[in-house]
Parts: C-alpha cells; structure tokens; sequence
C-alpha cells in the first residue's frame, strides 16, 4: 500500500509541510484573521494567499509497502472546501467540550483523537524503581516472555505472586542471528538459570513464552517443540479486542517435519491493555508491578511506546493501540509473559504452602550443615602406623 499525504508548499521558501493547528494563529475571537506560517523558514502568511497556497499543494509519499492499492489522506487545512478561518471556528466551538472536539480533531483535522489517562507515564514508574538482589518473599512463580528481533532476542523473567502481583526480575538483550544456533543457546543458559529466593531456596522458571510472528518463525518453532516439556511455549499475537488473552493450541505443521508444533495465539490488544491497567496501580497489592534498580530508562519508555486512541470508522468509535516511539519490545514482552501464566495457571495456595515448607527444610538443613564445636580435642593418629 502507498500513502500520501497533502501537505501546503510555502511560496517563500518552496518547502512543504502537513498544516496542523499549530502553525496557525489569529487574533482572539477573529478566526478570519488566520495567519498561516511556515515551520521551515517561519515566513507568515494571511488569508489573501489562501487560495494559491492550497492549490499548490503537493501529495507527499508517507509509506510505502510495495502494495498496489494507494491512500490519499487530506485534512481540513488543505481542502478547497473550506477555508482556514472556518476550521479555526469549528475548534473554538468545540475546544471546551471533549466530545465535540474529539469529532473535530477526528474529522477536520484528521488526526486520531488521544483519550486522556490511556498512556502512562514512564519517568514515574522509573522513579519507584525497588532495591531487590534476591527474589522478594512474595514471588512464588517465575516465567518469561521472550520478542525476537532480526539482530537479537530480548527476554524478561518475571515473578508472580498470589492476585498476579509481579517483580521484574531480570531483562536480558542477547545479541545475534536468531538464525544461528548459539543465539537460542544462549537463550536456552537463561530459561534454565534458577534465581536464589530470599526465603533460602532457588526457583527455576516454571514457563516461558517466544513470539514466532516475525522473520525467524521456523528457528522459534524448532526451539520450543523440543522443550514443550519444559513450557516453553511458542506464540502468535492476534489483534481485535474481546479476544481471550490467550487461546487453545493449534497444531501448526512447518517445512518437512510431519511432527506439528503446538501455537499457542496471543489477543495482544486485550494483552496491553490489562498490563497498562496494572501499570497504573499506585499500590503494592493485587496487579501491583514491582521493577528493580537493574532497569534501565529505555525499559520504562519502551513500556510507554504505545496508547490507546480512538478513530472513527463509518461513524462507529474503535480504539486502537498507536505506537509512540520506535521500541516496544518490553510492552511485548509483559504481553507475551501475561499469556504465559494464562497457560501455567498456578495453584496459588499450593504454592504458597510449598514455599513456606521449603523454608523450613532450607532452616533445618542450614542447621544440620553448622559444624558443632567437638567437647573434647580429637586424638591425632599415625597416618602409617593406622594401616598397621
């Protein structure tokens, strides 16, 4: 598919641009004295070169996909239809009710109506940043999320707790070819590494997650058949709301192996939206994340790389989930790591009880491990003389 857009060529300087709200302004309560400016030269220009203005428009390439269906996409400002002045009026009638300009921004503008509080705000979750070495006492489950990339894999463990509180525990780049061996090898070390829990014991990850949707389908299909006894699953992002976070398996048959993989189908948009909501949760508590000092900034803004927003298609509101900034993978992978406790659906009792019994055992064992001080000195023996 190829996408233009019209922009407006500014008869000063012969730059182009797509005219928006902010390079217009106009005395208070007059929208006829509109004066419209360039952002490349800052040249302003009023209502008399409007017209020739307009028609020198030109249709800018925006995106290209190879496909032969094109899309033109012209807003207010550009259309010969109506002037700028009257655009400016229809804003200022509607800028005090959200409603009203939301069916501005939407259609004169053309541009996607963002709904307040659907983002989140990445420097206040960096901020609360934890310090945790070993695994809180909280954390009875560790699973893991995994997003490929064409240059590396990124993976996070996290821990769960009982009403799906979770810590981060660990957020690994490896860098490599996933089409080569020894990138999955070095994915593999991680999925089985155990992580020390502060109640003595060490806890393995229990499940993971892999995203096959990208270039290197068939390498994340051979790495989890072989380790589906270990749960570690392959998955597929699906978008649409109301589908379930994640669905039955599908046998899905690659290359010349009769043996199918099991393809587990991930409702991403339900996905991101449950982990936004919990995002947002200002309480330790059910949903609550916990993130340690290990985390960097770009975790938390690939977190925020993306929101919820509203378009209007044939009249109907539709929200959809509009990437902000180029990174998501650590959005992602909460996605993918959110389908996979669906999958392993922990017995939270059972293993709340577990892990207290094992901290006993680990007390007990600690105690029989403490060499006790002898009453009476040891008598020394004769190394030769004892084989006599």
């Amino acid at each position: 598919m190829c996408i233009r857009d019209r922009h407006l060529t500014c008869p000063d300087c012969g730059e182009t641009q797509m005219p928006a709200l902010r390079h217009f302004v106009w005395d208070k309560g007059k929208p006829e004295t509109a004066v419209y400016s360039c952002e490349h030269c800052g040249s302003a220009h009023d209502f008399d070169k409007e017209s020739r203005i307009k028609a020198s428009g030109q249709w800018v390439e925006k995106k290209n996909t190879g496909w032969l269906k094109k899309s033109f996409w012209m807003n207010q400002w550009a259309s010969p239809f109506a002037s700028w002045g009257e655009t400016i009026r229809e804003f200022l009638e509607a800028k005090d009710d959200p409603s009203k300009l939301q069916t501005v921004v939407n259609t004169a503008f053309a541009e996607c109506w963002s709904q307040h509080g659907e983002g989140i705000a990445e420097d206040e979750l960096f901020n609360r940043r934890e310090d945790y070495q070993d695994l809180p006492d909280d954390v009875l489950v560790l699973v893991a999320g995994v997003d490929v990339q064409d240059d590396r894999l990124e993976a996070e463990v996290i821990g769960y707790g009982e009403n799906e509180e979770s810590w981060g525990v660990d957020y690994k780049v490896i860098w490599g070819d996933p089409g080569q061996p020894d990138t999955w090898e070095r994915l593999d070390a991680l999925l089985l590494k155990q992580y020390k829990h502060t109640k003595g014991h060490m806890l393995p990850i229990a499940a993971a997650g892999i995203d096959s949707g990208g270039h290197f389908t068939k390498e994340v299909y051979d790495f989890c058949k072989t380790r589906f006894h270990r749960r570690v699953f392959a998955l597929k992002g699906m978008p649409g709301w109301g589908r379930p976070i994640v669905s039955a398996p599908s046998p899905k048959k690659y290359g010349r192996n009769p043996r199918p993989v099991k393809l587990f189908m991930v409702g991403v948009d339900e996905a991101k939206r449950i982990v936004h909501g919990r995002l947002k949760i200002e309480e330790p508590g059910a949903g609550y994340c916990h993130f340690p000092k290990t985390y960097t900034e770009e975790y938390f803004n690939m977190l925020g790389a993306e929101e919820i927003r509203i378009r209007y298609v044939k009249g109907v509101q539709k929200p959809y989930w509009h990437q902000t900034r180029a990174r998501n993978e650590s959005l992602d992978i909460r996605a993918y790591s959110l389908a996979v406790l669906n999958l392993l659906d922990p017995a939270w009792e059972l293993l709340k009880a577990k892990h207290e019994q094992t901290e006993d055992v680990v007390h007990e064992e600690e105690k029989i491990s403490t060499p006790r001080p002898s009453r009476r000195p040891q008598r020394r023996t004769n190394y030769v003389k004892g084989w006599q």
